[in-house]
């Protein structure tokens, strides 16, 4: 019989690479930050909520929607770091928006779309 970790990660269909903005300085002494890749080809697993706002008691016609990234409990996701996720032939960007919710086999990661001309 299948442990539980086996279990949620044989959910995860896709793949995901994780950049974090890294400060160094350069070779004027100024302290400069760059986006580097720290950790690729994590498994994971991309899912979303959908909610439909309700105004003054009624349901409006706005839909909002909440990203999570499963991905297993040893991976640790710095805020807004940035994560690449490749599921069902389509890659996305993401930037972490809150603290991860860790459960005994895995982790879900609050995320939002990243607008990648900001």
């Amino acid at each position: 019989m299948k442990d539980v970790k086996s279990i949620i990660e044989g959910f995860f269909n896709g793949v995901c690479d994780i950049f974090e903005f890294i400060e160094y300085k350069d070779d004027f002494g100024i302290i400069q930050s760059e986006e580097r890749l720290v950790l690729e080809n994590i498994p994971c697993r991309v899912y979303y909520k959908n909610t439909k706002a309700a105004i003054k008691g009624k349901v409006s016609d706005y839909v909002t929607q909440k990203v999570s990234i499963m991905v297993g409990r040893d991976i640790s996701i710095k805020n807004g770091s940035v994560i690449k996720v490749t599921q069902n032939g389509y890659t996305a960007f993401y930037q972490k928006t809150g603290e991860a919710a860790i459960y005994d086999n895995h982790r879900e990661i609050e995320a939002s779309l990243k607008n990648m001309f900001s």
